[in-house]
């Protein structure tokens, strides 16, 4: 079998890699006492599970019998796994369509973002785990649309996580999905580009939170959902773009969709660079203190701390 991750927290568990091929039996015998309750397997690139009888546990003593409290999720993971899926398959359709259109100039129809919004909002309602769990299996040919919709999950979540009403969490969630869609009308070569960008072209990239703005001009929100997407790019110190923005300036979904966005960025491998670890990506942001809303990345670090986190960190 392949291992394409081991669940939990990177400090539970006694595996220094978290993808690999279990092919004999120390290998086996490894992943068994490596202390990781469960673990996701690739079976494109090895063999799925058989048919034999689970191994079972030793019999608990009566002390590891004594339950824990702990929240129940509204659904199990199996069935809110199958939900998921149909959200990420309607949510490729939908993201590629929407960037599709932009790229044409056709005028952008949200109608079908805030529906998937509205299932992204009640999956991470249900069981948080299910929908960031399927966002990291994609594949990096899938990147685009796979970073909004896990963006947009995360957003949800640490909306909570700040006690954001439902409105705003809603509005945080449309946020994210779109926050890229300016990149849709710029050259793809530069976005993609393997190498070092040079002055004019890091110009252009900067320049997509401005095509966004201009995308969704005409589009009507219940909450200022294009502010947040051209806020995406400033910081706290002002020293962001397009506006060059300082502190209460800047609104509160912004902030956190730029701390959201740059983590995401940089725990995913992209053309040109590998992935960073997920505890090195928190504390590049915890040292921004000057850039970053503290208060939102410290919310952030609770979330990436726990089940659901996990789910995202690793490519």
């Amino acid at each position: 079998m392949y291992i394409h991750s081991v669940e939990g927290s990177w400090l539970g568990h006694s595996l220094w890699k978290t993808r690999f091929v279990i092919d004999d039996e120390d290998a086996l015998n490894r992943v068994r006492a490596c202390g990781a309750a469960d673990l996701w397997i690739d079976v494109a690139l090895g063999v799925d599970v058989d048919t034999a009888p689970p191994v079972t546990s030793p019999t608990p003593s009566a002390a590891e019998l004594v339950p824990t409290p702990k929240a129940k999720p509204a659904t199990s993971m199996a069935d809110e796994l199958k939900t998921a899926t149909r959200i990420l398959e309607r949510s490729k359709q939908t993201v590629t369509s929407l960037f599709a259109e932009a790229r044409m100039g056709n005028a952008v129809d949200t109608r079908e973002c805030g529906a998937l919004v509205d299932q992204v909002v009640a999956s991470v309602g249900r069981h948080s785990d299910a929908l960031l769990s399927l966002c990291r299996l994609k594949t990096a040919d899938e990147y685009t649309y796979m970073h909004s919709v896990a963006v947009c999950a995360l957003m949800v979540s640490l909306g909570r996580q700040l006690g954001l009403d439902e409105a705003v969490c809603h509005s945080a969630g449309m946020a994210g999905l779109l926050h890229d869609i300016g990149k849709s009308v710029m050259p793809q070569d530069v976005l993609n580009k393997p190498g070092k960008l040079t002055a004019e072209e890091r110009q252009q990239v900067e320049q997509h939170v401005e095509h966004a703005a201009s995308l969704l001009k005409d589009v009507e929100f219940e909450l200022p959902v294009t502010q947040s997407v051209l806020q995406i790019n400033e910081l706290m110190d002002g020293t962001g773009y397009p506006q060059g923005l300082k502190a209460e300036a800047i609104t509160m979904p912004a902030r956190v969709l730029a701390v959201v966005n740059a983590f995401c960025a940089m725990v995913k491998p992209r053309a040109y660079r590998d992935s960073l670890p997920p505890e090195q990506a928190l504390s590049i942001l915890a040292q921004a203190q000057a850039k970053y809303d503290q208060n939102v990345v410290q919310a952030l670090e609770k979330v990436v701390r726990s089940p659901l986190g996990e789910k995202i960190l690793r490519p």
